[in-house]
């Protein structure tokens, strides 16, 4: 293993909102679903939304905008499904305080295995017949060290095949022909080569005077590169994957929160709490944003999720209790 110091000169780095064209993204269709929806993915034509505190998942028509099912999910203790991965035919359902796993059949919606790992579980990827959990718990920690560890189960079996000491796990995925596992405390970002179960080398990504449980939450992987969310500092780092280097920090509005984010459109979406962002990867600049729902004194964190279906974003409201959908300007799609 090779641990990389990446660089502090950035070839880009961009600020808040000065340019950014407001008003665009607006919402076109509030959909209710279960109490305090939380993730959201899309598999087999049809939107599915879990609902945490129902313990359930729902069904969108994407036709109609339409709850067609609702699944209920089992699990010991009181779950509450938040994370998703979709693999053929399947969409898998986290919840990440019980760590309870269910498999659905997208075809029937019914649930066809019900698992449970280590919590408390934070991203979810598959990558061919594997999925991989992420389990950190900073509530379980001793000598300064904090429960983590890394789950390969068979998306075949919905059985437990593997488990790997990684520091600290929150935010995975997987491109570039790695899985990329950010580590919350350590504030790095691991790549891992899921053939060999092993790491390949870890980046750091760490902020001047950030604190101890301050570091880096999600990564997603497109537009050439990967992106990490640093939502104590307001900031998403950009890295080339080809030469482990930080390329742009993109610094958001004060309060922002940027935590997770979804790719699409020739555009990096960028969720908070309360607002949603567009990114223009050629510029690493703030192009668009909107404030989206009501959430004064939430409970739930307000805006939870967030996914691209061709020219639409859909968020969860968890204040709410409704997927939104937001329309983008199609001519996204076209420009470079």
């Amino acid at each position: 293993m090779r641990t990389l110091l990446l660089a502090l000169a950035l070839v880009a780095t961009t600020v808040g909102l000065a340019s950014a064209a407001t008003g665009s993204l607006t919402v076109a269709a509030a959909v209710p679903v279960g109490k305090h929806p939380a993730g959201v993915a899309p598999a087999d034509g049809m939107l599915w939304v879990t609902n945490d505190v129902d313990n359930t998942v729902s069904r969108i028509d994407l036709t109609t905008d339409k709850v067609t099912r609702t699944v209920n999910l089992g699990g010991k203790g009181y779950p509450d499904p938040a994370v998703t991965a979709t693999s053929e035919g399947t969409l898998w359902v986290a919840a990440p305080s019980t760590g309870t796993i269910s498999r659905i059949d997208t075809q029937t919606a019914k649930v066809t295995a019900t698992l449970t790992v280590p919590a408390r579980i934070d991203g979810l990827s598959v990558v061919g017949h594997s999925l991989w959990v992420t389990s950190f718990d900073p509530g379980r920690c001793s000598s300064n060290r904090c429960f983590s560890r890394l789950t390969r189960i068979s998306t075949l079996s919905a059985s437990v095949t593997g488990q790997f000491s990684i520091g600290s796990p929150v935010g995975i995925t997987f491109g570039f022909g790695s899985l990329w596992i950010v580590n919350h405390r350590e504030m790095t970002l691991t790549r891992f080569n899921p053939a060999t179960g092993k790491v390949v080398k870890k980046l750091s990504v760490r902020i001047r005077n950030a604190g101890t449980f301050e570091g880096p939450e999600q990564v997603a992987a497109g537009l050439g590169s990967l992106w990490v969310s640093q939502p104590a500092q307001n900031i998403v780092t950009r890295i080339d994957p080809r030469s482990d280097r930080i390329t742009a920090r993109i610094k958001f509005p004060r309060s922002a929160t940027p935590f997770t984010f979804a790719v699409g459109t020739h555009s990096l979406w960028v969720l908070g709490p309360k607002s949603i962002f567009r990114v223009d990867p050629r510029t690493n600049r703030i192009a668009d944003s909107a404030r989206v729902g009501k959430h004064a004194g939430s409970d739930y964190r307000g805006l939870r999720s967030i996914a691209v279906v061709d020219h639409s974003l859909w968020v969860t409201d968890g204040d709410a209790d409704t997927v939104d959908r937001i329309d983008i300007d199609q001519t996204l799609g076209s420009r470079r």
